[in-house]
């Protein structure tokens, strides 16, 4: 028992709503629509975190504060601006890290700065 509609033959069991089998080049266009999709997603994030790697000078901000805010005589004596004006600062692309005397001071990816403490050895 077949019938035509819009040119496409279908069979009684196709008319009542049974799924229909998928040839090989729909599968294909599925997988090769998700690889894009994943690749465009995995760009994206990659280039944010280009975008808002850390600057130099959002390192220099963190250390000169992180060391106010763990000692009031480092704070009056203005030790950070000077561990912030000594540091050296280096971009991996998508984070950063500033380094003392090869020390690591403070670590940044997508605009957040972590100051670690002067106390841990590396």
């Amino acid at each position: 028992m077949e019938r035509a509609l819009d040119g496409a033959a279908l069979t009684a069991t196709e008319s009542r709503g049974a799924p229909l089998p998928l040839s090989g080049h729909d599968d294909a266009m599925r997988t090769s629509a998700s690889r894009l999709a994943a690749l465009a997603t995995l760009v994206a994030v990659v280039a944010a975190a280009v975008l808002f790697n850390p600057s130099p000078e959002r390192h220099r901000t963190q250390i000169k504060q992180a060391v106010a805010e763990r000692n009031q005589l480092a704070a009056m004596l203005r030790l950070g601006d000077v561990a912030a004006f000594v540091s050296s600062y280096h971009s991996l692309g998508v984070a950063s890290y500033t380094t003392v005397n090869g020390r690591l001071l403070s670590v940044g990816a997508l605009g957040v700065v972590v100051v670690l403490d002067s106390d841990r050895s590396p």
